[in-house]
């Protein structure tokens, strides 16, 4: 919640600052601040400072029309937050909040509709350390309450609810790795977590083991500032030939864990073992002053096996997206820092299912063209708060049947990109 205060303070100060005529800026230096020796080898567990994780999606709104062979299958859409931060309220200790949220509203041509969604808040503990001025190490201990809510409707008007409660909590540890001497850090996270999940007479136990590599910040609040009323020193030069940045999509994860049934009526549980590696990234490189060109990446597969059904799945996913960006040309930074963005991705898809002796394999093309629009909102060196939305055409063909299937529609994603120099 923290986090997102900050990041709408943001937001308005940048309205408050386009509201005010300006006289054309010319692209002069002006310094920012001036780092001491104690800045660059300070830790970032000291009092004062706050934790953020940067390009990941903070907010996420995705809506898709679906067409099969050129027939309505209806629409998609899904909506996710991810907000959280830590405060270290002395050296070494730190709280914080987390806040996960999803809503996915299916609705097809034959006027049923399904909902679901679910929610999460944790509270953090952490502690962190640093030797020799360079190894950095934290722990963190966080518990978790939330719900969960899956609606559907009938073509008649009928409606069915179930609602879930959900309990967890997580242990970690990190290894914050600073960047350049800034304020930047790689972080290899390693877990453990534990998810409850009741609903209807029903028990669902999730434990999992996992590898988290992130992108965070450490900053005191007085580091973050508006680039506008710094006459947007951040942003300057930060679009020049040579420059270059890690979109909002920008992480990667191996789990591997366990989920087990109950029911209250006697009925037999179940157990499913799983494991799941995910790679999403994103960079571009700026070519000539203004001009970026870079590619998306993304990568996941999973299995899951039932030992008592005797049934395995295995999925695997790949898509890849060269991309261009335009800044607008202009001599004015607040409108250099508008930009245009477009890019062509192709991939595949494969999904193969064993039960017994009998396997069932389904394999997937996959292409990806999307446009779009977004502006960058600096409130450090380097690091910019970036709201994007984008129009996207996806087409997915089965490589059996040829039968094609098409996603069309809007998307918007905020988060923070980390710009180098």
């Amino acid at each position: 919640m923290k986090k997102f205060i900050l990041l709408t303070s943001i937001i308005l100060l940048y309205v408050q600052g386009f509201a005010q005529k300006k006289p054309v800026e010319t692209r002069t230096a002006a310094p920012v601040q001036n780092i001491s020796r104690e800045d660059i080898q300070r830790s970032p567990f000291s009092k004062g400072i706050w934790e953020l994780t940067a390009t990941i999606p903070d907010l996420q709104y995705i809506h898709k029309n679906i067409k099969t062979n050129g027939v309505d299958q209806g629409s998609l859409s899904n909506f996710a937050l991810d907000l959280g931060t830590n405060y270290y309220v002395a050296d070494h200790i730190g709280i914080g909040v987390e806040l996960l949220s999803s809503i996915n509203v299916f609705k097809s041509p034959n006027n049923s509709d399904q909902h679901n969604s679910s929610w999460m808040t944790y509270a953090n503990f952490t502690y962190g350390t640093t030797s020799d001025k360079t190894f950095n190490i934290y722990g963190r201990a966080g518990i978790g309450l939330g719900g969960g809510k899956e609606k559907y409707t009938a073509p008649n008007g009928n409606t069915t609810t179930d609602k879930s409660d959900l309990f967890g909590y997580k242990l970690s540890v990190g290894f914050p790795i600073q960047l350049n001497r800034g304020v930047t850090y790689f972080t290899p996270e390693f877990g453990y977590r534990y998810q409850r999940d009741k609903f209807g007479g029903i028990t669902e136990t999730d434990n999992r083991f996992g590898l988290n590599l992130k992108l965070e910040t450490f900053m005191f609040c007085k580091e973050m500032q508006c680039d506008a009323k710094m006459h947007h020193a951040f942003s300057h030069g930060a679009y020049e030939q040579g420059r270059s940045f890690l979109g909002v999509s920008t992480r990667g994860s191996i789990d591997f864990g366990s989920v087990k049934t109950e029911y209250t009526n006697n009925f037999p549980g179940s157990k499913q073992t799983y494991s799941n590696g995910d790679l999403d990234f994103c960079y571009k490189y700026y070519v000539v002053h203004n001009l970026a060109l870079g590619a998306g990446l993304q990568f996941g597969s999973s299995v899951y096996k039932n030992s008592a059904a005797n049934a395995k799945q295995t999925s695997s996913n790949f898509l890849l997206m060269p991309m261009v960006e335009l800044n607008m040309p202009s001599e004015n930074q607040a409108l250099n820092n508008l930009f245009v963005m477009g890019g062509y991705g192709f991939g595949s898809q494969r999904t193969e299912y064993k039960t017994g002796n009998n396997t069932s394999t389904t394999k997937y093309s996959t292409t990806d063209l999307c446009f779009g629009i977004g502006y960058n909102f600096f409130f450090h060196q380097g690091l910019s708060f970036t709201p994007a939305f984008e129009y996207d055409m996806a087409t997915s063909k089965d490589k059996t049947t040829d039968i094609e299937t098409k996603y069309r529609g809007p998307e918007l994603e905020l988060g923070i990109r980390k710009f180098f120099r």
